[in-house]
């Protein structure tokens, strides 16, 4: 029997685990493999689409629906990840409160300091990420540096492809 490193103790309600008999386990196969075994990298995230702070907001709606995208990365003047616009941001943020789209900066209406990702992280962890949180674009960082955004309909096409395959 393989000993795993842990806790012999349930954290929540102090359970023993030690005698804890689960039976034998099968390594994972298709989808369930292709979510725990995969990283973030292998799904060739797209390069985001990037504005600046200072963008109006009717600039970056333009730019999103020239480019067919759900959302843009915003970026200080070293390119440094600073917030993301979304098709939400653009309904909750802009259109609901009738905003003045030719003079608004996207930085008043942006999502600040947008929860993101690492490019080594597998696929369970930003579905996880994306359901727990409703998101549906994240943003990929390789460290500190901005290197791609991926989707829920992403993800979930890999995943499709790879367990089909």
């Amino acid at each position: 029997m393989e000993v795993i490193p842990g806790s012999d103790t349930c954290e929540n309600c102090g359970m023993d685990l030690q005698d804890l008999n689960l039976g034998a386990v099968n390594p994972p196969a298709g989808m369930e493999r292709s979510i725990l075994h995969h990283c973030i990298s292998e799904l060739n995230p797209p390069a985001p689409v990037t504005v600046s702070q200072n963008e109006t907001v009717e600039g970056v709606v333009k730019k999103m629906n020239n480019r067919h995208h759900g959302a843009v990365c915003v970026v200080d003047s070293d390119g440094k990840l600073v917030g993301i616009f979304t098709e939400r941001d653009a309904v909750k943020r802009v259109a609901a409160k009738q905003v003045n789209i030719s003079v608004t900066p996207i930085s008043s209406v942006m999502t600040r300091e947008p929860a993101t990702m690492r490019i080594q992280d597998n696929l369970g962890a930003i579905l996880n990420k994306m359901s727990d949180a409703g998101f549906r674009h994240v943003p990929i960082l390789d460290g500190d540096r901005l290197v791609g955004i991926t989707s829920v309909r992403g993800v979930l096409n890999y995943i499709a492809e790879k367990a089909l395959s």
